[in-house]
């Protein structure tokens, strides 16, 4: 499987469970020379949350969709900004993953709301390493527009 070393990088993990779910990918990777690339666990389970300390111990980064939490578990003590204050103790890179630029229509024109710097800036002071758009790149009318709001909400920063 020479294409490991050749051309993946990174692998993202869907669905994590537990630990064993990275553990046997990073098993997987080391038999087949892949032991460079990274492997970035998704949040997005129940049981993810449950065992989220083994979790961000065997990944490389953590991914976590904003908001998603409270669909993910009834534990009000376990917030965003204390999962991304795990993996900086960890020493493990955070993806913080959603829907940041949204806009409000002004005549033709559309601007970025003042509250979606303002919720970035938090994300940046907690201490996320880096942001996924999604759905402004995916279907938005103007994706390069949206990344450079994004970009110029970190510059404000």
């Amino acid at each position: 499987m020479r294409w490991l070393q050749v051309w993946v990088n990174i692998l993202v993990v869907s669905y994590v469970k537990n630990e064993n779910n990275i553990l046997e990918l990073r098993d997987f990777l080391y038999q087949h020379n892949g032991k460079d690339v990274k492997i970035i666990a998704k949040i997005e389970t129940k049981d993810a949350v449950e065992n989220l300390e083994q979790v961000i111990n065997a990944a490389d980064w953590i991914s976590l969709l904003k908001w998603s939490l409270e669909e993910l578990t009834t534990k009000k003590s376990l917030t965003e900004e204390k999962v991304i204050a795990m993996c900086n103790k960890f020493g493990k890179p955070f993806i913080m993953a959603g829907h940041f630029v949204k806009k409000l229509k002004t005549g033709k024109n559309a601007v970025a709301h003042q509250a979606q710097y303002e919720a970035i800036e938090e994300y940046l002071q907690a201490g996320v390493d880096a942001f996924m758009l999604g759905h402004e790149t995916a279907f938005g009318e103007d994706p390069i527009e949206d990344i450079t709001g994004l970009y110029n909400a970190i510059l404000k920063y």
